[in-house]
């Protein structure tokens, strides 16, 4: 699997720095994030889009929800792979809508993440490529 571009927005410090130096041993490029205030400033620099966008459903302030819907809307080709302990309808209607890309339930296993990171990669390199959004004028 070729390295990727991954976010990764969670607010408890632990998980976060030990997501993003796990996914980084694995030869990926990680960013991160605390809030979701934060996660938008780094979306907002979309030259270099995100290949899979790792969020913590249950931020506080603005919510992974939130962060999911700005995603889809600025990199339609970013996967967003939600990471929470509790489900909530909002969740289950956005996985059947196809508006986030999957469900990783805490606690989990480094290698059961790993594996869905690089099933989304995979789908990715077999769908075929969506258009960019039309930008308004300016």
């Amino acid at each position: 699997m070729p390295a990727l571009r991954i976010m990764v927005i969670e607010d408890e410090d632990e998980q976060r720095e030990l997501l993003e130096e796990y996914l980084g041993r694995l030869g990926h490029r990680v960013d991160s994030a605390r809030s979701g205030r934060e996660a938008m400033l780094h979306l907002a620099d979309l030259d270099r889009p995100y290949d899979v966008v790792l969020v913590d459903w249950h931020l506080p302030g603005i919510s992974g929800r939130d962060v999911a819907d700005t995603v889809r809307e600025r990199c339609p080709r970013c996967k967003v792979l939600v990471i929470t302990g509790k489900p909530d309808a909002f969740l289950s209607k956005a996985l059947a809508a196809g508006d986030v890309a999957g469900l990783v339930r805490k606690p989990f296993r480094l290698a059961e993440l790993a594996k869905r990171v690089a099933e989304l990669a995979a789908a990715d390199d077999d769908a075929p490529t969506p258009p960019e959004p039309a930008r308004r004028g300016g």
